[in-house]
């Protein structure tokens, strides 16, 4: 038997959730996606990017 984490177990039922609502939205392009974590950025790096670009 495999045990895991409980938190583990909720950070899979989030990608789990995220690749249904992709998939309601019709990608089915998946090459890239264990990546998407790579990318994303943090609140703070948002808000530098947008104050940079703010006039």
């Amino acid at each position: 038997m495999v045990q895991i984490s409980e938190q583990r177990f909720l950070e899979l039922l989030q990608a789990e959730d995220k690749l249904d609502a992709l998939e309601a939205c019709g990608v089915d392009n998946w090459s890239g996606y264990q990546y998407i974590h790579e990318y994303q950025a943090s609140e703070e790096e948002l808000l530098n990017i947008v104050n940079r670009f703010s006039i």
